[in-house]
C-alpha cells in the first residue's frame, strides 16, 4: 500500500511541476526537426531558401537546438521557460500538423509559409532578461 501511495505523490508531485525543462526543450528540438526535414526536403524549396538566406535551408530552420548552455540559461527561470517552451511546442505542433495536411514542394505554393505563419499567431510570454542574457552568452561561446 505503502508503494502505491508513494507512486501517486509522485505522480502528483510530476503533473503539477510539469516536465523537466530538458524534457521540454527536447520535445521541442524534435518537432522543429521534424518541421525542417519536411520544408528541406523538398529540394526545389531548399534550393531557393539556400541561395535567398546565403545558408543551407537545415541552418535556416535548425534554431531548435538545445544543448547543456541553452538547458542551463533557461533553468535560470523554470517557470518563465517552462511556459515559453510549452508555447513555443505548441506552435511547432501546429506547423506541423499544417505541413502534414498540406505542404506541397513548389516554388508557386506558399503552403510552407502559410502553415509557419500559425508559430507567428501564437502569442508566447517572452523570457524574462536574465535567461535572454544567458542564451546569448551559449551561442557567442558557440562562435568565438
Amino acid at each position: 500500500m505503502r508503494t502505491r501511495r508513494t507512486a501517486l505523490v509522485a505522480a502528483v508531485l510530476f503533473m503539477s511541476t510539469g516536465c523537466s525543462i530538458k524534457i521540454l526543450a527536447k520535445r521541442v528540438e524534435k518537432q522543429g526537426d521534424k518541421m525542417a526535414d519536411t520544408i528541406c526536403g523538398c529540394d526545389v524549396l531548399a534550393d531557393a531558401l539556400e541561395e535567398g538566406a546565403g545558408g543551407s535551408c537545415e541552418d535556416f530552420f535548425g534554431f531548435y537546438e538545445f544543448g547543456g548552455c541553452e538547458i542551463d540559461a533557461l533553468e535560470l527561470d523554470k517557470k518563465a521557460s517552462r511556459e515559453s517552451l510549452s508555447c513555443a511546442l505548441e506552435g511547432l505542433e501546429e506547423v506541423n500538423n499544417c505541413l502534414d495536411k498540406n505542404f506541397e514542394c513548389s516554388l508557386e505554393s506558399d503552403s510552407y509559409e502559410t502553415c509557419l505563419n500559425k508559430a507567428d499567431e501564437m502569442d508566447c510570454p517572452e523570457l524574462p532578461d536574465e535567461v535572454n542574457d544567458a542564451l546569448e552568452k551559449c551561442y557567442i561561446d558557440d562562435y568565438d
